[in-house]
């Protein structure tokens, strides 16, 4: 079966509620979306795209995580690996920023 998940879509649709975030989160559109090895992999066109998605870092992460479909997320720029960053806790659940709350 060849099954093919369009990310980005699923990201904006989790937030097709809420105007404001799905407005912010329109900058996917210009990033090429694939998972790979438990790993989402964000292919943006040039590093302050890249800056802007890592600024909505919680934004992504919670839809992905819900989802369980990756374990990290990676972000390049212009093909270039610009960071990379975990997805909850290892064990697939909860997010590394709840810890601060």
């Amino acid at each position: 079966m060849n099954f093919n998940l369009d990310f980005g879509r699923v990201i904006l649709d989790f937030y097709r509620e809420d105007p404001d975030l799905n407005r912010r989160l329109q900058i996917l559109r210009q990033c090429r979306i694939r998972r790979r090895w438990r790993t989402l992999e964000i292919h943006c066109p040039n590093r302050s795209v890249a800056e802007k998605l890592l600024g909505l870092y919680g934004a992504l992460a919670e839809p992905i995580t819900a989802l369980n479909v990756a374990r990290h997320i990676s972000v390049f720029a212009n093909g270039i690996p610009f960071m990379t960053l975990p997805l909850g806790d290892g064990n697939g659940s909860g997010f590394p920023w709840q810890e601060a709350i």
